[in-house]
Formats: structure tokens, C-alpha cells, sequence
């Protein structure tokens, strides 16, 4: 089976329920044959599907599903910890590490990919809300401009009174 280096990628899982984490799970893709199979790096696991992007989706699941069976089921984090420090993926690893200093190269490494994509997103946040502070400001001030010409009489009615005491 000929095995071609396509992407690479990172896995994060939020636990907004648990006093713990999980460190982001990396993960390469490649092309095999007919198929594409995405590996996780920390703990081996392996998805394979149509697309390289199916087969990264499917992992990630694959990956959920495993990291909270062992945690719940087995030795919990002290479990992957052991995983993670007998790792035999060292050549994957190598290939992982060549394709994001390539990235990295042109200026798209993962965590460079990643914090731009935040950093758009904070900036588009960012001049919605200004938008809307600005537009909220004129209407207020529009609004005040408009009551203080309801309080002025009329520049005609203004012209003839100046002319009635003129005369």
C-alpha cells in the first residue's frame, strides 16, 4: 500500500463540564490507494474513509469516544499519560513536524492558521460592535440635533419678526 502525505491537524476537545482537560491531539492524513486514513499521533488511532476530510471527521469522533471511555471506564488521564510516553509513532511524527515547518514556511503553520482564524474572528466581532456603537451615536446625536431644531422658531417666522420690530 502506497501511503502519500496529504495534511496534517489538530484535535481539540473542550470539557466545559469537567475540572479537567484534554491537550490538543494531533493527526496526520494521508492517501492510500483508494482511501484516506487519518492518524491520531498521540494514541495511534486510525480512521479511514472517502475523502480526507471524512476520514480527519471520523477520528475525531473515534478520538471523543475513546479518550472519555478510558477516562471513564479505565485509569482515567493516568491511563493516556502511559499511552502517550510509550508512543512507537515517531516516524509519523517526523513526517507531521516536515509538513508544518513546510506550512510554517509560507506563513500557514497550524498554530499561526489557527490564531489568525481567531484573531479575524475577534476583529470581525470587534468592528460589528463598533459599527453598531457608531450608528447607536449618531441616532442619539441626530436625535439630539432634531430637538434642538424643534426648539428654534422657524427662520421665517425668525425674518418676519425681525422685520415687525425693525419697522
Amino acid at each position: 500500500m502506497e501511503r502519500k502525505f496529504i495534511g496534517i491537524g489538530k484535535i481539540f476537545i473542550d470539557t466545559p463540564t469537567e475540572i479537567w482537560n484534554i491537550p490538543h491531539l494531533h493527526f496526520i492524513v494521508s492517501k492510500c490507494d483508494e482511501s484516506f486514513e487519518a492518524i491520531n499521533l498521540e494514541f495511534g488511532l486510525v480512521a479511514i474513509d472517502k475523502t480526507g476530510w471524512d476520514a480527519a471527521q471520523s477520528l475525531a469522533s473515534l478520538a471523543v469516544t475513546y479518550l472519555f471511555s478510558v477516562i471513564k471506564e479505565g485509569n482515567g488521564l493516568k491511563e493516556l499519560q502511559e499511552i502517550v510516553r510509550k508512543n512507537a509513532l515517531y516516524d509519523l511524527w517526523g513526517e507531521f513536524w516536515g509538513i508544518e515547518f513546510e506550512l510554517a514556511e509560507a506563513g500557514d503553520d497550524l498554530s499561526h492558521h489557527f490564531e489568525k482564524r481567531i484573531n479575524r474572528a475577534f476583529k470581525e466581532v470587534i468592528i460589528d460592535k463598533l459599527k453598531e456603537t457608531i450608528e447607536r451615536k449618531a441616532d442619539d446625536l441626530l436625535g439630539e440635533i432634531m430637538e434642538l431644531l424643534s426648539m428654534r422658531p422657524p427662520l421665517i417666522e425668525y425674518k418676519e419678526r425681525e422685520e415687525r420690530l425693525a419697522a
